[in-house]
This record gives C-alpha cells, structure tokens and sequence, in this order.
C-alpha cells in the first residue's frame, strides 16, 4: 500500500469543523422542535421542507469547503487561520445552543 500525499491529508482541525457543523445541525433540530426558531434562512427553509434536506445541505457546504481547503493548503496563506476561526465560531455556536437547550428543556 502506498502513502497518503499529505496534501490530501484531512487534519484535525478540518474534522473539527466537520463534527462541529454535525453538532450545530442536530441542535438545531432538537431546539426548532423545543420551539426555537433558526435565523438562518437557507437553513429554516430546508428545516421548513424536511430535516434531511437542511442535513445533506450542511454536510455538502462542509465538504465542499473542505476539499476546497484540502486542494488550496500549502497554496494559499491564510487557510489554517480561517479553519480555525471557523472553529472558534462555531464552538462559541454549540456552546449558544447549549445554552437554549437549557433554557427550554
């Protein structure tokens, strides 16, 4: 068996960001269902429809994103302090939802 190019490594602050969105969605449900309402309008439309939907749209964002940051690392300076903005933001975003599931459980 031949070795990954690392490049094409996925690192963990990429699966990070990937379980954090998974966190943020599954919140998402279980708050709208408490009664929550989701300011994202994208995200309240497919919410709207079917949960499956506004899931697959969040994971394709995602990956999306990832393979973007995956092929431009090494490339394009600036890429690992994004991912980790976005990390950030999303944490301080979990941590909020929390918060509501406190509040109205």
């Amino acid at each position: 068996m031949g070795t990954i190019n690392p490049v094409w490594r996925v690192d963990n602050s990429l699966k990070l960001l990937f379980l954090l969105n998974i966190m943020d969605i599954s919140l998402t449900k279980y708050l709208t269902g408490l009664g929550a309402r989701e300011l994202n309008p994208i995200i309240n439309y497919l919410l709207s429809i079917n949960f499956l939907w506004a899931f697959l749209f969040k994971v394709t964002a995602i990956g999306a994103f990832m393979c973007m940051v995956i092929a431009l690392r090494g490339r394009v300076k600036g890429i690992r302090p994004m991912v980790m903005g976005m990390n950030i933001f999303f944490v301080l975003l979990v941590l909020y939802q929390l918060m509501g599931v406190l509040v109205l459980s």
